[in-house]
């Protein structure tokens, strides 16, 4: 991360409410807005666990094309095609909500049961195949 002062929730807030301008606001806080870029973190943890991007695209079975525009910063992904990353790159619980967070996307949930099979799947190193089997099995949508 950069040294630049990140604001804190509360504080972003605040100035949130009070501005005139939203433009204004973002081009002022823009560097306390949360999380890494997608792209930004797609390159840590690639780079973490000693993978490629086309490496971790075969693995969570995305089309090249689409997966570069996810790497490169173009395309927008669902939460299910960062799901699919994540399971494509055997991350933790820890570091796939880490991926839906900077995608911008809500964090697995285990009370939901969907989510709770597809956080089974990651901490038992399934593939995209054996996870979406699983999700079958018990009436949930693929992945």
């Amino acid at each position: 991360m950069d040294d630049k002062k990140t604001l804190s929730t509360d504080v972003l807030l605040s100035a949130l409410e009070k501005t005139e301008n939203y433009d204004d606001f973002i081009t002022e806080n823009k560097d306390s807005m949360g999380v890494d870029k997608l792209k930004v973190a797609l390159r840590k943890l690639s780079a973490k666990l000693k993978l490629t991007p086309l490496e971790i695209m075969e693995r969570a079975q995305i089309e090249r094309a689409y997966g570069y525009q996810i790497f490169n910063g173009t395309r927008k992904p669902s939460r299910d095609k960062l799901i699919q990353l994540a399971i494509g790159m055997q991350l933790s619980i820890d570091d796939s909500n880490y991926l839906l967070k900077c995608g911008q996307k809500l964090p697995l949930y285990a009370k939901a049961e969907r989510d709770a099979i597809i956080i089974y799947a990651l901490t038992h190193q399934m593939d995209i195949v054996e996870t979406n089997c699983l999700l079958a099995e018990h009436d949930q949508q693929t992945i």
